[in-house]
């Protein structure tokens, strides 16, 4: 973690005052599911009461965050391995409330620079846009000479 607290808490706020839409978490994420996760984890992470060295962490098992995105076991792998590559949660695993392993996951400052416009998104890769007949897209028509 490369903010202090006190940086990480009032970027946590001010997303948290801020009206941040799902289809920004999705432009953000880089796809739908992630973007779904990354919504999920923001409205969880307002409520969470567990704290660590000063961080909030949303506590979920991995069966409840199925529950929550409604996907498969290797989905969810998929969707906290991409969101960990990007730098945009930090993922521990503890026993929490008697022996079950709950899933501890913390939006990282990337995500909330991210998120107001200041930092990295995660657009796809880098080629011609065009407006497609739902706005701008990342549409290559291949049978047209470029």
């Amino acid at each position: 973690m490369t903010m202090a607290s006190a940086e990480y808490l009032a970027l946590a706020r001010a997303i948290d005052c801020t009206n941040y839409h799902f289809d920004r978490c999705i432009a953000v994420a880089g796809g739908e599911r992630c973007g779904l996760f990354l919504h999920k984890l923001l409205r969880w992470h307002r409520y969470t009461k567990v704290t660590r060295n000063g961080y909030k962490w949303v506590t979920l098992t991995r069966a409840e965050w199925q529950a929550e995105l409604h996907c498969t076991p290797k989905q969810i792998r998929l969707v906290l391995e991409k969101m960990t590559a990007l730098d945009f949660i930090v993922r521990e695993q503890h026993f929490f409330s008697g022996n079950k392993p709950s899933l501890f996951v913390q939006p990282t400052g990337t995500l909330f620079l991210a998120l107001t416009g200041e930092g990295p998104t995660q657009a796809g890769p880098p080629g011609p846009s065009q407006d497609g007949p739902l706005g701008p897209s990342l549409y290559v028509n291949l049978h047209s000479k470029l």
